[in-house]
């Protein structure tokens, strides 16, 4: 992972595609895999805000996924086209 400031307050980062599967799976986690009191003070932004995240990360993951022959483990196998019915929708 790679992380470098691109001006004040704004950061590009790179990361490998196991470390996007892994950021994904986190969110997702989250977002809709365990029920988190007080999400927005633990995690220092809304669901809502965390879910837009994912849904930035998702697609780019997915993509070159489908571009890929590889099978990808720990990641669960999803659909040959993105959806948000894959995404959660908040609470």
């Amino acid at each position: 992972m790679l992380i470098n400031e691109a001006s004040a307050g704004q950061y590009l980062i790179a990361l490998s595609e196991n470390e996007l599967i892994t950021l994904s799976n986190c969110l997702n986690e989250v977002c809709s895999g365990i029920d988190l009191p007080a999400f927005e003070t633990r995690v220092g932004a809304s669901r809502d805000k965390v879910i837009g995240m994912l849904r930035t990360i998702y697609p780019a993951w997915l993509n070159h996924r489908l571009s890929s022959p590889v099978s990808h483990p720990g990641f669960p196998d999803q659909p040959a086209t993105p959806s948000s019915q894959n995404l959660p929708h908040g609470r």
